[in-house]
């Protein structure tokens, strides 16, 4: 398999994993997931992929949105919420990380130029 072709399925496996990471709970690691595909793409200089992690995170943020309304309007007895995510302030710094993600996609989706440069500074470690 090329290191192309390799990226790109470590790419959908970094997606799949920040999946499987926020739906059990672990946004904060699920983010973390999703800024590694970022990078693969971004490697890549593949505007298709770039806008696919956008697209995940503009979801993943959506979701945050709601848990973090419900969070802060009712008592968490009221709503099927762990109470370790009823902090506002962890609410409002992922939403903040989810902002800046869904950000940097649609910057480096939309702009083939910043596309181009990126990918020059991004160089594989050979092992």
């Amino acid at each position: 398999m090329e290191r192309t072709e390799d990226l790109t399925a470590r790419c959908m496996e970094l997606l799949t994993i920040n999946r499987a990471l926020f739906d059990d709970g672990y946004p904060e690691a699920a983010y973390h997931a999703l800024e590694a595909a970022l990078y693969c793409a971004e490697y890549q200089g593949d505007p298709t992929m770039i806008h696919m992690v956008e697209m995940v995170a503009a979801e993943e943020f959506r979701r945050l949105k709601k848990v973090a309304h419900f969070a802060d309007v009712a008592p968490s007895s009221n709503v099927n919420v762990p109470e370790s995510l009823t902090k506002s302030g962890r609410w409002a710094n992922l939403e903040n990380l989810y902002g800046v993600a869904i950000r940097q996609a649609n910057l480096k989706a939309s702009n083939p130029k910043l596309r181009a440069a990126s990918a020059r500074h991004l160089r594989p470690v050979e092992p």
